[in-house]
């Protein structure tokens, strides 16, 4: 079996990459110097070597090791700190893979490398070249900016309302069409969701939409019990009220404006949240939902 060593375990885009060998069934080896940061749940498979603080001198006792993939990234980004960890720790471990004659060296650098302008940008892009120049089989990855915030939130997405306790909702009838999105960013639950349209009064596809709402409102209840600041977006395909419609007359009791889907959406909102869009428009005239 292959043997990965990740350099950068303990951050968001090493501890990911950590999870997903070992979920894979590879050996991996990490390296870490602070005890509070692990990264990820040990198990035979994964070895952790202790490193100084001080020094780079555990790099020439890593041995037996078929493929490095460096997830490594400056703390700072300052130009110091940039250039002792973006550029040459990542030449320290590739000079390292070239005398263990690894199968491949993989480089997780950063998308914003495209348009650089500070140190760290350019650090990661002459070691890009280092690494071009090698002679190794490599890969360079740039994940986006992006990663951080939607770490560990992929099982979130396949899931849709995860955490619902309410044996009254059968989740899975609506695992089928991916609605629901959501993130933490910056303290905040961001919740993106896309409310089934109904089709027509009556239909199988507006009951549909009215127990999707319902299982919404369930899942909005978990995430105030939390206490987490919420921002609910997207599109609702429901007029709260004739205010919110262009044309309230032609679309006075039809889909998307009865009063069954505003009952629902109320119990979702219960009042708790604000319309952003109305701190600034007070008038009609707009779609606003």
């Amino acid at each position: 079996m292959t043997k990965i060593f990740v350099a950068g375990s303990t951050g968001y885009i090493g501890k990911n990459v950590v999870k997903y060998a070992l979920d894979n069934g590879f050996d991996v080896v990490t390296a870490k110097r602070h005890s509070d940061n692990k990264p990820g749940q040990l198990n035979k498979k994964l070895k952790v070597i202790k490193i100084s603080n001080n020094d780079n001198n555990w790099i020439s006792d890593l041995e037996k090791v078929d493929v490095i993939i460096s997830c490594l990234a400056s703390r700072t980004g300052e130009p110091k700190d940039a250039h002792l960890v973006d550029y040459k720790l990542n030449c320290l471990l590739l000079e390292k893979a070239k005398a263990l004659k690894c199968s491949q060296f993989i480089l997780l650098s950063a998308i914003c490398v495209q348009k650089p302008r500070l140190a760290f940008q350019f650090e990661k892009l002459a070691f890009e070249e280092e690494l071009k120049k090698s002679g190794l089989n490599f890969s360079i990855v740039r994940p986006t900016a992006y990663f951080k915030s939607l770490s560990g939130q992929i099982e979130n997405i396949k899931k849709g309302f995860y955490g619902i306790t309410d044996p009254n909702q059968n989740i899975e009838i609506f695992q089928d069409q991916k609605r629901l999105i959501s993130a933490d960013i910056n303290g905040i639950k961001i919740i993106n969701i896309y409310v089934p349209n109904g089709s027509s009064l009556g239909s199988e596809k507006f009951e549909y939409k009215i127990n999707w709402l319902n299982c919404l409102a369930c899942f909005m209840e978990e995430q105030v019990k939390r206490g987490e600041l919420i921002c609910l977006m997207g599109d609702f395909n429901i007029a709260p009220s004739n205010l919110d419609i262009h044309d309230a007359k032609k679309y006075e009791g039809g889909i998307m404006a009865t009063e069954k889907e505003r009952k629902a959406l109320n119990n979702v909102l219960k009042g708790r949240l604000i319309d952003s869009f109305r701190i600034f428009e007070k008038n009609t005239g707009h779609w606003s939902w």
